[in-house]
């Protein structure tokens, strides 16, 4: 049997979307029955409808209607030319058509619900929300057995008239039988489910849904949406697990979700992993070279102990950018390679600058720095003045105590 008469008998015995379930209550409830030369006519004009003569089978099925018709032959007829026309998107004859069939009398069950299925789904691409509600209750007050199509269809009708708490209600329904079909949900359905559950303020479900997601259909959306639901203090670690995950997955490729990957990282004592991934993400440009990303890199080499690689990058900065914080990043690179007087000269330089962040930090690094040079008087001056610091008064004191032991 070619694909078109398949498909007709989905139309005929209205078994196409409601499923199995219903499909068995149309064998019990139909007490009548299709005349052979009603499906051969029926056959006759899915093939010109399927060979693109779409006017003529129609034509063919319109010119079928006669007195002598059951009313589940009638039935038939109408649902066929409504799926004609669905399928040609012209949706007011498909609706008219479908109503034709849900005026006939002592029709199976299956068929009935069929229709009205189908004007509901019709009237929800429409935007017609109220009416699919209406159409998915009547649906409803006659089906024995549910679908998860069928609550999907009236979740969808609530959350997009606003409504995401009755979405919420109809979608678990949908879930109870999706677990008890053992079926894997379509993305689609999670998808409402997350958003409604978002809607009305379930943070914990909604997590659970997009972990579901990142199962079942894992991608860089999903991975950074779920990272977001972390991004609360207290949660930094969980955060970057996700974005970690989906990074090591190759998900990860937008480039800011790799930046904030990249500082989580760095404040994690991940510096060497940040590093390589914000070298690559330089290198194929999928982030751009900014100065701030430069620096970024410049931080990340330092604190993975490799100032050689920070240096590279700190000479080709000042083509871009010249500041304070630069001239630090230039002493925290010399000072990884002990070369003490170049860390000397480069803090002196930041300290010059009046906008320089974090000046008490630059002092002590200053300090050390020409401790190591042996010019011990100059850095206890700077260390006894940071006592008085709130940032560095600890180091401060430990580094007081450790030159009046090397004094003696």
């Amino acid at each position: 049997m070619d694909y078109i008469r398949f498909l007709l008998l989905g139309v005929v015995f209205g078994v196409y979307v409601i499923g199995n379930a219903q499909a068995q209550q149309v064998s019990r409830n139909n007490t009548q029955s299709v005349n052979p030369k009603i499906y051969q006519g029926l056959a006759i004009a899915a093939e010109s409808i399927e060979a693109g003569r779409t006017k003529e089978g129609l034509s063919k099925l319109r010119s079928m209607f006669t007195d002598k018709l059951n009313p589940y032959e009638r039935a038939s007829i109408w649902s066929y030319i409504a799926y004609v026309y669905t399928a040609e998107k012209n949706y007011g004859e498909a609706l008219k058509s479908y109503a034709n069939v849900t005026e006939q009398s002592n029709i199976p069950e299956g068929m009935a619900l069929s229709a009205i299925f189908a004007q509901a789904r019709i009237h929800l691409f429409q935007e017609n929300h109220d009416k699919t509600v209406e159409l998915m209750q009547r649906w409803f007050n006659v089906a024995t057995e549910p679908t998860v199509d069928a609550y999907v269809v009236m979740a969808q009708a609530h959350y997009f008239k606003g409504n995401s708490a009755e979405a919420v209600v109809q979608l678990e329904k949908a879930m109870v039988l999706v677990i008890e079909y053992n079926i894997q949900p379509k993305e689609a359905w999670l998808q409402l489910l997350r958003a409604s559950y978002s809607d009305v303020g379930n943070v914990s479900k909604t997590i659970a849904t997009l972990e579901q997601l990142i199962r079942l259909y894992p991608k860089e959306e999903y991975f950074t949406q779920l990272a977001s639901m972390y991004s609360e203090p207290g949660r930094e670690q969980q955060q970057l697990q996700v974005l970690e995950t989906a990074n090591d997955a190759g998900y990860l490729k937008n480039p800011n979700d790799l930046l904030v990957l990249v500082s989580l990282l760095m404040h994690n004592n991940k510096a060497s992993k940040a590093a390589d991934i914000l070298e690559k993400a330089l290198q194929n440009k999928t982030i751009e070279s900014t100065p701030d990303n430069l620096r970024k890199l410049v931080h990340a080499y330092l604190l993975a102990n490799e100032p050689e690689k920070a240096l590279q990058i700190l000479t080709d900065l000042p083509k871009l950018s010249t500041d304070g914080e630069l001239y630090v990043n230039f002493g925290e690179a010399y000072t990884g390679l002990n070369r003490w007087q170049e860390a000397v000269d480069a803090f002196n330089l930041a300290l010059k600058e009046e906008k320089l962040k974090q000046r008490d930090y630059v002092r002590a690094l200053l300090a050390q720095a020409l401790f190591y040079l042996g010019r011990h008087q100059e850095a206890e001056k700077i260390f006894k003045s940071l006592t008085k610091s709130t940032e560095m008064q600890s180091v401060a004191t430990e580094w007081l105590k450790y030159l009046n032991t090397h004094r003696t």
